[in-house]
């Protein structure tokens, strides 16, 4: 049990291991840092993992680097802290390969001046009781999306489990009031939480390391002794007089438009009208492709052949790069971006700005000799970013869409000499 009062907030916070054998899947953490102080719970729901101490190795991580990145935007902060630890455990278990990533997620809570920043991969929960209602900030679920050619997981997936992530993040600071309490949890807590007895529970004047172990107690008789990890934090001598905060929106894929028209379809299919209007659009649609495939006979195209004109204008579009004619204009080929490597850089830090794989920053030849003994970025140097190999249409506008993780892969691992091949091949003439 650690408990403890600060000047605007106290915690506490309590880690069940659960059945034995199963110690050393969860684990939650408080300490400050020049960011701010920051609370963590982290849990492995992969049984087979207890003796790897990866929920550790997390929560050390983002010590580490809040203790050595300050950063002016504490929501940056808290983002950058979980994908620094996020790469540093994949390139761990690269390293390892016998220890099993499991299903390992982590959340973060950054209090600064009086607000409240967090961030989370994977399954674990964040909720706000205002003493009357609960607010859940955090949510989680497995759904993936696509946000500039890169493959992410907004706070979903787990950790480790790829080489880039991009960590749910508040969409604004939580700004609490006098009374406020946030509760943090993984497993059995969250899986398990109890919304009418956490409430009574929460407004008995108890004090907070008693409430902490009884709603470890609550969560953990009902899914049969789970392992959890848990916090509750309590806000007091406040300035703030008006709460704000913003409920987790990303429980699911955004709609699309497809989706769209199947749920307001599925909603109607139930009326007579609308299964007699859907029934006549199949029997017009049906009735055009006949009339298109077997009556429709327009007059056959005719060939018209190209002129000088145009053949000189198509030859006057190839340009030369690396010595090799391939279609386009200059403008579509952008150039190198000069970047000097900061303290604390990874190759997955790089690869967030510029969406280039570290395979082609490595062996593009300005940057020969830059690099430590195992390939990584060295602080203080100056890099020449190949942006033209970057999975960012606004940074590759013409070429994006052949380095987007869909091609390159996840974690990159497709990037090297055959890749890069295939790729000069299918564009070069």
């Amino acid at each position: 049990m650690a408990t403890k009062k600060l000047k605007n907030f106290e915690y506490a916070g309590h880690t069940e291991a659960g059945p034995s054998g199963m110690e050393g899947l969860c684990l939650q953490d408080a300490f400050d840092t020049p960011n701010g102080f920051v609370f963590v719970v982290t849990a492995n729901e992969d049984h087979s993992a207890s003796e790897n101490q990866l929920v550790k190795i997390f929560s050390e991580r983002i010590r580490y680097y809040l203790d050595n990145e300050i950063l002016e935007n504490p929501t940056e902060a808290v983002s950058n802290a979980m994908i620094y630890s996020n790469g540093y455990i994949f390139e761990y278990l690269r390293k390892i390969p016998k220890i099993s990533p499991g299903e390992l997620s982590g959340l973060c809570v950054l209090i600064r001046d009086e607000k409240v920043y967090y961030g989370w991969i994977g399954e674990v929960c964040l909720f706000l009781f205002t003493g009357k209602k609960f607010y859940q900030l955090a949510s989680c679920g497995q759904k993936t999306r696509e946000e500039d050619g890169q493959a992410a997981v907004d706070g979903d997936g787990f950790i480790g489990s790829q080489q880039f992530v991009v960590p749910g993040n508040c969409q604004q600071p939580y700004v609490p009031v006098n009374g406020d309490r946030l509760i943090a949890g993984t497993g059995g807590l969250c899986r398990n939480f109890q919304d009418k007895t956490f409430k009574k529970l929460l407004r008995d004047s108890m004090p907070t390391q008693t409430k902490v172990l009884r709603l470890a107690n609550i969560a953990g008789n009902t899914g049969g002794k789970e392992p959890m990890a848990l916090q509750l934090i309590n806000f007091y001598n406040l300035v703030n007089t008006l709460r704000s905060f913003a409920p987790a929106t990303h429980p699911g894929p955004p709609e699309t438009n497809s989706s769209k028209v199947k749920k307001v379809f599925n909603e109607k299919k139930s009326s007579p009208v609308m299964r007699y209007l859907f029934t006549a659009i199949v029997l017009l649609l049906v009735g055009y492709m006949v009339y298109d495939l077997f009556i429709y006979n327009p007059r056959p195209a005719r060939h018209v052949p190209l002129t000088q004109e145009h053949l000189q204008a198509d030859h006057d579009s190839l340009i030369k790069v690396r010595g090799v004619e391939i279609s386009g204009t200059p403008e579509q080929l952008p150039e190198d971006v000069s970047y000097t490597v900061r303290s604390g850089d990874t190759w997955s830090r790089i690869y967030q700005q510029f969406g280039v794989c570290s395979w082609f920053i490595r062996n593009h030849p300005p940057n020969q000799g830059k690099f430590d003994s195992e390939g990584n970025p060295v602080a203080g140097s100056t890099l020449q970013i190949p942006v033209m190999y970057s999975g960012r249409p606004q940074l590759n506008p013409y070429f994006y869409r052949e380095f987007q993780t869909s091609r390159v892969g996840g974690s990159c691992e497709h990037a090297d000499e055959d890749f890069l091949r295939r790729f000069e091949e299918k564009i070069y003439d």
